[in-house]
């Protein structure tokens, strides 16, 4: 469980400025501390320098096969938790699904998917309440 006053610190893999910018306004409005990479490179910068609590990235990368840093972090960085950009047209046919499964990925969401979704997806691994939230209780 995060700290109550730390912003936790999420790390965005993705070369596509459109989608990457709609990410960012979406996550914008959480209380997370958002990191952007363009490119595995810049990627691995960021994991080297910053302790990350959370990273989201695409396969389908510029620089370095998205699918070889996913292994890296996998390999290098196995505590944090890691959501994969899944679109399905991939450079490379093998990529789908099931081999993201058998590679290690557990969370997969593909970019066409809603924004909900996905705040949904990282509040839950970051076991924190989404910002905004409703609860309904009952006095006794």
């Amino acid at each position: 469980m995060q700290e109550l006053n730390k912003k936790p610190k999420i790390l965005l893999i993705d070369d596509e400025a459109n989608y990457s910018a709609n990410v960012k306004f979406e996550l914008s409005r959480e209380e997370f501390s958002l990191f952007h990479a363009q490119n595995g490179i810049e990627a691995m910068e960021v994991l080297a320098t910053n302790n990350i609590d959370l990273i989201i990235t695409d396969t389908a990368l510029h620089e370095m096969d998205g699918v070889f840093l996913l292994s890296y972090i996998i390999k290098h960085w196995s505590k944090i938790p890691v959501i994969v950009f899944f679109s399905g047209i991939e450079e490379r046919p093998e990529v789908d699904e099931k081999f993201l499964k058998k590679m290690g990925a557990k969370h997969i969401l593909t970019k066409s998917g809603s924004y909900k979704d996905l705040v949904n997806l990282i509040h839950r691994l970051l076991d924190r309440v989404p910002v905004g939230a409703i609860f309904e209780y009952e006095e006794d």
